[in-house]
């Protein structure tokens, strides 16, 4: 069972809306549907396309094949390629992926964490990448909560 923390990212714009949220979903079974299966799985693929040779040209390797107990189709491989495109756009150098992240040295209230899907130092700046992957809800970079 993976680990989350209470004051997760992904959950930012629910806690910062409505602090006593945090209790009032302590214990509660997490829920899941389709679409966050279908974004578990896209997110391994690019895992495993960062961590073949080239990665941009490897998505349709995978076509077909089952991650997760999704099977991998072709419009998740065109997403994902997009993601590497960028990925290989922005990043001549290394790339750190699936990279535990902690806000432990800001002394939060409580453990703040996760897992950045990709990220790496070019010119000066460090760029955190979080990778979409799904349908339904839209999500805007700007003023987003997760940052």
């Amino acid at each position: 069972m993976e680990k989350h923390a209470r004051l997760g990212a992904s959950n930012a714009s629910r806690w910062m809306q409505c602090p006593g949220s945090v209790r009032m979903t302590d214990g509660l079974p997490r829920k899941t549907t389709s679409y966050a299966a279908e974004g578990i799985a896209a997110h391994a693929l690019a895992e495993k396309c960062l961590c073949s040779l080239p990665p941009e040209n490897a998505p349709p390797l995978y076509l077909g094949e089952t991650i997760d107990g999704v099977v991998v189709t072709e419009d998740m491989c065109e997403s994902v390629q997009k993601y590497l495109s960028f990925l290989s756009d922005h990043c001549p150098g290394g790339i750190h992926v699936e990279t535990f992240v902690s806000l432990e040295k800001l002394s939060p209230p409580e453990p703040m964490f996760g897992t950045a899907d990709a990220v790496f130092y070019c010119d000066g700046t460090l760029t955190v990448v979080d990778y979409k992957h799904g349908a339904g809800v839209a999500v805007d970079a700007t003023d987003n909560p997760q940052l």
